[in-house]
C-alpha cells in the first residue's frame, strides 16, 4: 500500500510540474516563440498552389518543405529585448521562425523562350524554385533560378515596376502603396522607393525593386524588394534588416575552442584504454552493440521522418545510411571502452540495464530505475525552467541556437512524435557513454571526494553543454548546474536510470514545444507523446509489481566484468600487503645521540623485497640493517617479512655484525626454498667509541666519505648472500671490519635498484653515477642528501617505469663529543 501511495505522490508531481513548465515555457525557451498557424502539410499545399497560378514545371524537382529559424533576426531580437518580450514579438508579429518550401531538379535543363518544340509548361523547368512563408502563411519569399543566358521578352522600367507592384498586391502582404497591414508588418509610414538597379544580360533586361519602410514594432527597417527578369518576377523578397551574420558569436568561438580539444583527448585515451582493456580481456561488446544499434536504429527512423516525402532517391539515402551506420560505429566503440571504465569504479549501476537486455524487463529493478529515470528528467528539467526563470530576472540573456535546424526539426517531419522520441535517444546514448561512464567513472578512480569529483566531472560538462546561451558564461554556468544534477542522479542512481532521465529531459523540451506551437496537427502529436508517457509508466509500474524472477544478478553480469574484479581484488590485496609491508619499516627515522639518519623505501611494485631497519642495542649503540631478497613483489614481499622477523629475534642475543649474519643465513636456509637468497648489511654504530663496526652479506657497498676528505671510498668486506649455503662456507667467509668515526663523517647505505635504475634507453644509472651525485650533496644533512640524491636518479629515469625497489639509509656523524 505504501508503494502505491508513493507512487501517486510521484506522478501526481510529475504532472503538476509538467503543468508548471507549460505555463512558463514560452517566456523562457526559445521553442516557445513558435507559433505555427500553418503545419508543413499545409505550407506545402500552400506552396503547390502558388507555383501552379505561376505556370512553373515542377514535376522532375524534388520538393521538401522545412521549418527554418531566422538567425540574425532571432538574435537581435533577443539582444534587444528580455526573453519573454522577445518571444512573445516572435510568436505573434516577427517571422523569426518561417517555413521553406524548397523544389530542386536532378539535373539542368536550360530553355531559351521562343522553342515552340517543347510544350509550355516545359519551358519552364530551368532552375531551382524556394518559397519562404512566415507562421501566418504569408509570403516572405520567392526565388527561382534562371541562367544569365535565358532568354525572355524585356520590359521598359515603368512596365517593369508595374509587373512588380502587381506580383506584390497578389501574393505579398505588403506592397508599396500599403500604409498599414493589420498585426502584422505594421509600419509607421509607407514605403519609400530605394532605387532601382538595371541590369543587361545577354538575352534580357533585369531590374531590381527595392522599398522600404520603418516598423512600427521594433527598431528596425523592413525591406521589399522584387526582380524582374525580362518579363518575369524571379526573386520576390520581404525582410527585416539585421545583421546578416551570426555565425561568428562569441558562442560559436567557444564552442570550437572547448568542445574539439575535449573530444580530442577524449578518443585519444579512448583508442589507448581500449587498446588496454582489450589485452586484458576486460572489454564486452554485448552492451555496446546493443546501444550502436539502437543509436543506429533511432538515429535512421529520425532521418526517415524527415525526409520520407523525398523522391530524392538513392543519392540522398545512401548517404544518410552510411552516416547512420558511421554514428552507431563511433558510439559502440566508446561505450564498449567506457562501460569497462564504469563497471570498475561501481559494479552495481548495471544491473538494471543488464536485467533488461538479458529479457528480464519486467523486474523490480528495471520498473525503479526507469521510474526513478522519468522522476529524475521531469524534475532537473523544472529546475531548469527556475533557472533560466530567474536568470532572465537576474541578467539580459539570449540563446543562440547553433543547430537550429536539428532543435525544431520536428515541425517538418512525418511524425513530429516519433521524431522527437528518436532525436532525444540517440544523443544521450552518447553523452551517458561519454559523460557518466567515461568522464565520472574515470575520475572516480582518482578523486575519493564527492564534491570534488561532480565540480570537476560537473565543470567539464558546462563547457562542453552550455544550453547556447548568452552571455556565454552564464550559459557556462547553468550547464555546469545542470551536470552536477545529472552527475549527482547518477551517482545516486545507475546507467539506465540518468539515461531515462536525459531522454526525458530532451523529450520534455521538444514536446512541450508542440503544445504551445497553437496548431492543431502539432498539439495531435503531442497527444501522443503523452500515450508514450502513459504505455511507458504502465510498463514501469508493472515491473515494480511483478515478482522477480531473477535474484542472483552475479549470474548476468558480463564475464569481462569477472577479470575486472579478480584484478581489483588482487589489487585490493596487494594495497593491504603494501599497508602491512610499509608499517614492518620504521615509521619515521631515529633520533639518536650524535648520528643525522634520513631513510627511504621505494618499492617498485606494490609490495617489495627490500627492508631496512633500525636496532636500538643501549644507549651508545644503534643497530642498522638493510637488505634486499631476490626477485620483485609478493614472492620478495613475504620473505622480507620473513627476514625481518629472524632480525628481530636475532639482534637482541648478539653483539657482532658477523656473529649476526652467520645466525640469520642459518634461519634463512632453513625456511626458504633454494634459490631464493638475500643480501643484507648489519652496522652497528657506536657513539661512544666513535666507531662503525659492519659485515656485508652480498649486499651493494657501504659508500663512505671522511671528513676532510674530498672523495668518497667504498666500504666492501667479503660475505655470501644469505640462503645460498647452509653455514660453513658463509662462516668462514664473512668478514667484519671496523671504521673509526669521525665528526662530519658520512656513511650511506643503499639497494641495486638505485644503480639498476633504467632510463628509456635501457641505459643503467650504475655505481659511478651515485657516487658522483652523492659527492655533489655530500656536506649536506642527510635528508637533504637523500632527497638530492632520489632527485637525481629520478631525473635520469625520465618517463620510464621504475624495475626494482630502491631503498637507501643515510647516516652522518655530526659530534666531536
Amino acid at each position: 500500500m505504501k508503494k502505491i501511495l508513493l507512487l501517486i505522490i510521484l506522478l501526481i508531481s510529475a504532472a503538476v510540474s509538467a503543468y508548471i513548465i507549460y505555463k512558463v515555457y514560452p517566456s523562457v525557451n526559445p521553442l516557445g516563440a513558435i507559433k505555427l498557424d500553418y503545419n508543413s502539410i499545409d505550407i506545402s499545399e500552400k506552396g503547390e498552389a502558388l507555383v501552379d497560378q505561376l505556370g512553373l514545371y515542377t514535376e522532375k524537382k524534388t520538393e521538401t518543405t522545412t521549418l527554418q529559424s531566422d538567425l540574425s533576426l532571432t538574435k537581435d531580437l533577443y539582444d534587444t529585448y528580455n526573453f519573454k518580450d522577445a518571444n512573445k514579438l516572435l510568436r505573434e508579429k516577427i517571422p523569426g521562425f518561417y517555413w521553406e518550401v524548397e523544389w530542386k531538379k536532378a539535373e539542368s535543363n536550360i530553355v531559351i523562350r521562343g522553342d515552340e518544340s517543347k510544350p509550355q509548361s516545359e519551358q519552364n523547368t530551368a532552375g531551382d524554385i524556394t518559397l519562404n512563408y512566415d507562421a501566418a502563411g504569408n509570403l516572405l519569399k520567392f526565388e527561382r533560378d534562371i541562367s544569365d543566358s535565358t532568354g525572355f521578352n524585356s520590359l521598359s522600367e515603368t512596365e517593369a515596376r508595374q509587373a512588380a507592384v502587381t506580383f506584390l498586391k497578389k501574393y505579398a502582404p505588403v506592397n508599396p502603396e500599403t500604409a498599414n497591414t493589420g498585426i502584422r508588418y505594421r509600419i509607421t509610414d509607407g514605403f519609400e522607393e530605394q532605387g532601382i538597379q538595371k541590369t543587361e544580360k545577354p538575352t534580357r533586361t533585369d531590374y531590381k525593386f527595392t522599398w522600404k519602410a520603418k516598423s512600427s514594432d521594433i527598431n528596425k527597417d523592413i525591406s521589399l524588394s522584387v526582380i524582374v527578369s525580362g518579363d518575369i518576377i524571379s526573386e520576390y523578397s520581404l525582410a527585416y534588416d539585421v545583421p546578416e551574420k551570426v555565425s561568428e558569436t562569441p558562442n560559436s568561438i567557444f564552442s570550437v575552442a572547448t568542445e574539439v580539444p575535449f573530444y580530442i583527448v577524449i578518443y585519444i585515451l579512448i583508442i589507448i584504454i581500449g587498446y588496454k582493456r582489450i589485452r586484458a580481456y576486460e572489454v564486452s561488446f554485448r552492451l555496446a552493440i546493443i546501444m550502436g544499434l539502437i543509436v543506429g536504429l533511432t538515429f535512421s527512423i529520425n532521418l526517415y521522418t524527415l525526409i520520407a516525402d523525398s523522391s530524392s532517391g538513392w543519392q540522398l539515402w545512401l548517404p544518410l545510411i552510411f552516416s547512420a551506420i558511421f554514428f552507431a560505429l563511433g558510439v559502440f566503440i566508446t561505450w564498449s571502452v567506457s562501460e569497462t571504465i564504469a563497471r570498475e569504479a561501481w559494479k552495481q549501476k548495471f544491473v538494471s540495464l543488464d536485467l533488461l537486455t538479458k529479457g528480464y524487463a519486467f523486474h523490480s529493478k528495471v520498473g525503479q530505475a526507469g521510474f526513478a529515470g522519468l522522476i529524475g528528467g521531469f524534475s532537473i528539467y523544472l529546475i531548469w525552467t527556475i533557472i533560466l526563470f530567474v536568470s532572465e530576472q537576474i541578467l539580459h540573456i539570449s540563446f543562440i541556437t547553433r543547430n537550429s535546424s536539428s532543435v525544431i526539426s520536428h515541425f517538418h517531419s512525418v511524425s513530429p512524435a516519433l521524431n522527437i522520441i528518436n532525436k532525444s535517444i540517440y544523443p544521450e546514448v552518447y553523452t551517458v557513454a561519454v559523460f557518466l561512464l567515461f568522464v565520472f567513472s574515470g575520475l572516480k578512480r582518482r578523486f575519493t571526494s564527492l564534491p570534488l569529483l561532480i565540480g570537476i566531472s560537473a565543470f567539464l560538462w558546462g563547457m562542453i553543454n552550455f544550453n547556447d546561451l548568452s552571455p556565454v558564461f552564464w550559459g557556462v554556468i547553468t550547464g555546469i548546474i545542470i551536470g552536477a544534477l545529472f552527475l549527482l542522479f547518477f551517482n545516486y542512481f545507475d546507467v539506465l536510470a540518468a539515461l531515462t532521465a536525459l531522454i526525458i529531459f530532451n523529450i520534455i523540451n521538444y514536446g512541450i514545444s508542440l503544445f504551445t506551437s497553437g496548431n492543431i496537427y502539432y498539439l495531435n502529436a503531442g497527444y501522443y507523446l503523452i500515450i508514450v508517457f502513459v504505455l511507458f509508466t504502465v510498463f514501469l509500474i508493472t515491473g515494480l509489481f511483478t515478482k522477480d524472477k531473477i535474484t542472483d544478478y552475479d549470474s548476468i553480469t558480463p564475464a569481462f566484468v569477472k577479470h575486472i574484479s579478480e584484478r581489483q581484488r588482487m589489487q585490493r590485496e596487494l594495497e593491504i600487503a603494501r599497508d602491512v609491508q610499509m608499517s614492518f619499516l620504521p615509521a619515521k627515522d631515529p633520533q639518536f645521540r650524535d648520528l643525522d639518519i634520513s631513510a627511504r623505501c621505494i618499492p617498485a611494485l606494490e609490495v617489495g623485497g627490500d627492508y631496512y631497519d633500525f636496532v636500538p642495542l643501549d644507549e651508545n649503540r644503534l643497530g642498522i640493517v638493510i637488505g634486499d631478497v631476490s626477485g620483485k613483489g609478493t614472492h620478495a614481499a613475504f620473505y622480507m617479512t620473513l627476514a625481518k622477523g629472524f632480525v628481530k629475534a636475532v639482534s637482541k642475543s648478539v653483539n657482532s655484525p658477523s656473529e649476526f649474519l652467520i645466525r640469520i643465513n642459518e634461519l634463512f636456509y632453513e625456511n626458504v626454498e633454494r634459490g631464493t637468497f638475500i643480501s643484507m648489511i648489519y652496522a652497528i654504530f657506536d657513539v661512544k667509541e666513535k666507531t662503525l663496526t659492519f659485515s656485508r652479506a652480498g649486499h651493494n657497498p657501504v659508500i663512505a666519505r671522511h671528513s676532510g676528505k674530498k672523495d668518497v671510498e667504498l666500504l666492501n668486506p667479503v660475505g655470501l648472500a644469505l640462503g645460498l649455503e647452509k653455514g660453513t662456507i658463509f662462516s668462514r667467509t664473512i668478514k667484519e671490519i671496523k671504521v673509526d668515526m669521525h665528526p662530519g663523517d658520512t656513511f650511506i647505505f643503499y639497494t641495486d635498484g638505485f644503480t639498476e635504475a633504467m632510463n628509456k634507453y635501457k641505459l643503467e644509472f650504475t655505481e659511478e653515477r651515485l657516487t658522483e651525485s652523492i659527492k655533489q650533496n655530500i656536506d649536506l644533512p642527510a635528508k637533504d642528501i637523500l632527497d638530492k640524491t632520489t632527485a637525481d636518479v629520478k631525473a635520469f629515469m625520465g618517463k620510464a617505469l621504475q624495475h626494482d625497489d630502491m631503498t637507501m639509509v643515510v647516516v652522518k656523524f655530526h659530534t666531536a663529543s
